[in-house]
């Protein structure tokens, strides 16, 4: 004897646990992203700084990394570090663990030369 209920069709099921478990593992790469963030440790640090010019970043204190064009820069800061850098004009500062920060595009671990990042400095219009 059949039922009479309808079945569900194998399609729905599969693409809620499928949505269920990309809502969960963004979830956890946020709180992930927010501990390390909360370390005292000085981290990988991605800096969007348009408006400060480039001595002014080289004597705010924090060792700088890289240096990306259009105002974005890698530095190694503390949550203290970063905080004052949204003070004096940072628009975003972001710190990443090492193994995401070097993916991301962060390929230097020791400390940037001031001289060096001075003669990579785009030509201003």
């Amino acid at each position: 004897m059949k039922s009479s209920t309808p079945r569900p069709t194998p399609r729905q099921p599969h693409l809620r646990s499928l949505s269920l478990l990309l809502v969960v593992a963004l979830v956890m790469t946020a709180i992930w992203f927010w501990v390390q963030s909360l370390r005292q440790e000085p981290l990988p640090s991605l800096v969007w700084a348009p408006d400060v010019t480039d001595e002014a970043m080289l004597r705010l204190g924090p060792p700088v990394l890289d240096k990306r064009s259009g105002g974005w820069w890698w530095i190694e800061a503390t949550p203290l570090e970063r905080d004052k850098l949204r003070g004096l004009g940072a628009r975003m500062a972001i710190a990443l663990p090492q193994p995401i920060a070097q993916m991301a595009g962060c390929n230097s671990e020791l400390p940037a030369d001031p001289e060096t990042i001075r003669q990579r400095r785009l030509p201003q219009p």
